[in-house]
């Protein structure tokens, strides 16, 4: 099947591709037209984030804890092409993976990331992975 190679043919109603640009800068009118282009970019960059498979998490062989409520964290979230850093809440973790709890533009997600890849939040400088707490906590 053939691609369309107008931009129209492929975005009906639209005149390409800068015209989800131009309605999400519209949208933030009183904001400077160089951090509403950044923002939209931002956000089209990174799509839904990437948790890990049920492969790769093998609660068979990894049993879950679950605390309530969530200990406080920092974790880095994949997306498509991108990673951020969030602060967010552990809730439930294995030796290997965490599920981390976090707010996106006011969406509340939960996503499973490697326990290497999350930190907890601390009033102090001390860096601590959730994994090495809790192989202290186990051992």
């Amino acid at each position: 099947m053939d691609r369309p190679r107008d931009e129209k043919a492929r975005y009906p109603g639209a005149a390409g591709p800068g015209y989800l640009l131009s309605n999400i800068c519209s949208i933030f009118k009183n904001m400077n037209q160089d951090a509403a282009e950044r923002l939209a970019a931002r956000y089209a960059r990174r799509a839904e984030p990437i948790s890990l498979t049920p492969e790769e998490l093998d609660f068979e062989h990894n049993p879950v804890t679950t605390s309530v409520p969530g200990v406080p964290v920092w974790a880095w979230i994949r997306f498509p092409g991108a990673a951020e850093r969030v602060k967010g809440e552990a809730c439930s973790w294995s030796s290997r993976a965490v599920q981390v709890l976090w707010e996106d533009a006011g969406l509340r997600r939960a996503t499973w990331v490697w326990a290497s890849a999350v930190t907890r939040r601390t009033n102090n400088s001390r860096k601590e992975t959730l994994g090495d707490r809790t192989a202290r906590e186990a051992g």
